[in-house]
C-alpha cells in the first residue's frame, strides 16, 4: 500500500488521502492491516520460500515432464526392438513355399496430424531443458511452455489417449521378399487389393511368430521340456486344404504344442500327420464322455466300421 501511494502516477490519490477531510476513513489507521500483512511476510521469510518455489519449478516440474517424455520414447524404441526380434524368426519361415519368399515387418513413423502436434508440444515444452538457465524470466518461460503441454493434454481426453498410445506413432506394414536374392516382391499395408488366401496367410504367419516369440521359442530350438500349448477352435471351418496345411506346418516349425478342437468330419484327415492322438468327445443324454485314441487306433476303428 505504501509503495502504491508513493508512486508518481498515484500522486492525486496521495494528496486527497492526506488533505481531503471530506473523505471519511482515510487516516493513519488505514495502513495498519497492510503493515500486519507486511510483518507476516517478513516473519515467514517469503523471499526464501519464493526462491524454493522457483527452484522446484526449475527442477521438479521440468524433471517430471522430462521423465514422462522419456518413457514414451522408451516405449517407441521397445516396439521397434521387438519388431526386429520378430523379423529374425520371420526370416527363417517360407511365407510362399512355392516361390520361396519371406516377410519382414516394417514400422514407419506416422505423419498423423495429432501425433505430429503432440510431438511439437513436447519439443517446445522441453527445449533447452538440459542446459536450462536459472534466470527468473527463463524459469517463467519454461513453466508457461510446460503449462501449454499439460493444458493441451487435459482439454481433450480422446486426443490425449490417442497421442500417448505409442502404437499410434507408427504405420505398420509387411514386406515380402524373395529368399534367393532378397529382392522385393510386394508390400502388405492393409487388406485392400489382397486375396483372402494372402490375407489369411499373412495374419497367420505373424500370429504364429508372435506366439512363438512370447514363449521364447526359435525355429532352430525345439525346447522339448517347455510348456507351449496353443488351443485352436475349428481352425479348418473357413479355410481351404492348402491354407490349413500351411498353418499346421507353420505351428510345427515353431514346435508349438497344438490342441485342435474340430468336428469329426471330412477335414479330420488334415491333422493326421500333425497330431499324436484324438480325444473324441461324445454326449449321451445329459452326460459326456471322452475316448482317447492314437491316430493309428482311430484309423483302425474307422476301417472296421
Amino acid at each position: 500500500m505504501a509503495k502504491f501511494v508513493a508512486e508518481a502516477e498515484n500522486i492525486e490519490f496521495k494528496d486527497r488521502l492526506a488533505g481531503d477531510d471530506t473523505l471519511p476513513g482515510y487516516n493513519a489507521s488505514l495502513y495498519a492491516p497492510f503493515e500486519g500483512v507486511r510483518s507476516q511476510l517478513i516473519q515467514e521469510d517469503l523471499p526464501k520460500n519464493q526462491q524454493r518455489f522457483e527452484s522446484l519449478l526449475h527442477s521438479t516440474v521440468t524433471d517430471d515432464v522430462s521423465v514422462f517424455d522419456q518413457l514414451l520414447d522408451q516405449h517407441a524404441k521397445r516396439i521397434e526392438s521387438k519388431i526386429q526380434e520378430l523379423n529374425q524368426q520371420l526370416r527363417k519361415i517360407d511365407f510362399d513355399r512355392k516361390e520361396k519368399t519371406y516377410i519382414q515387418l516394417v514400422s514407419d513413423r506416422t505423419d498423423d496430424s495429432a501425433v505430429k502436434e503432440f510431438r511439437n508440444y513436447r519439443r517446445n515444452a522441453l527445449q533447452d531443458s538440459l542446459n536450462a538457465s536459472s534466470e527468473k524470466e527463463a524459469l517463467k518461460d519454461r513453466y508457461h511452455r510446460i503449462e501449454q503441454l499439460l493444458n493441451k493434454l487435459d482439454e481433450n481426453p480422446d486426443w490425449t489417449n490417442r497421442v500417448i498410445d505409442v502404437r499410434n506413432w507408427f504405420n505398420f506394414r509387411a514386406k515380402e521378399s524373395y529368399r534367393a536374392d532378397d529382392s522385393h516382391k510386394q508390400d502388405y499395408s492393409g487388406a485392400s487389393g489382397k486375396s483372402g488366401g494372402e490375407k489369411n496367410r499373412l495374419a497367420s504367419t505373424i500370429l504364429a511368430t508372435a506366439i512363438a516369440y512370447q514363449y521364447g521359442i526359435s525355429v532352430d530350438d525345439r525346447q522339448t521340456e517347455t510348456f507351449r500349448l496353443v488351443a485352436v477352435d475349428e481352425m479348418f471351418s473357413k479355410t481351404d486344404d492348402e491354407f490349413s496345411e500351411y498353418l499346421l506346418q507353420l505351428f510345427k516349425e515353431f514346435h508349438l504344442q497344438l490342441l485342435i478342437i474340430q468336428p469329426l468330419d471330412a477335414k479330420i484327415h488334415l491333422v493326421q500327420k500333425y497330431v499324436e492322438r484324438y480325444h473324441i468327445v461324445t454326449k449321451r443324454v445329459a452326460s459326456s464322455s471322452v475316448r482317447t485314441l492314437t491316430v493309428q487306433e482311430y484309423q483302425d476303428l474307422r476301417a472296421e466300421t
